[in-house]
């Protein structure tokens, strides 16, 4: 079994930082703030909205790619995505690509989301992408060796 890092580029870094600081200040504000008028259920639902937010996000961040005999296998940080390697029709790096979405983190833990196309996208460093085109879905992923990873299952499709 192969297994691909998949590290946040200083883009993502910084986003993720910066709406973290955001949303500690929002949280901050509401409850000790000016703000005496807002309800406290307000206050509350505002506050879960946030911590559910960012819970989604972080879980669907992707934390490597394994590459067993059978299974591609996406790792995330909290569950998984296996993918049956005889339902692979390619495997290619991309080049730096500006995503347009339908719905994306935009940075915040990774460009995860959906794109117009109805790829699935789970990007930590938008320069080192790997399009993965299977039967059903199509795939847009991170990892720190795409290169490497290309080349690997090649291999495996050609020893099959």
């Amino acid at each position: 079994m192969k297994v691909f890092t998949s590290s946040n580029s200083t883009e993502v870094k910084i986003i993720t930082v910066l709406t973290l600081i955001i949303f500690a200040l929002i949280i901050f504000s509401i409850f000790y703030g000016q703000t005496s008028v807002i309800n406290i259920y307000l206050k509350i639902f505002i506050s879960l909205i946030i911590a559910i937010g960012t819970i989604y996000f972080y879980s669907n961040s992707l934390k490597e790619v394994k590459l067993t005999e059978k299974y591609l296998i996406l790792k995330k940080n909290i569950g998984q995505k296996k993918i049956d390697l005889q339902n692979i029709e390619s495997v290619n790096k991309v080049e730096f690509s500006n995503l347009t979405s339908t719905f994306s983190s935009k940075g915040f833990f990774g460009f995860n989301g959906n794109l117009m196309d109805n790829s699935i996208t789970l990007i930590n460093n938008r320069k080192k992408i790997v399009r993965i085109s299977t039967l059903g879905k199509k795939y847009l992923l991170s990892v720190d060796n795409p290169g490497e990873l290309v080349k690997d299952f090649e291999s495996k499709k050609n020893y099959s």
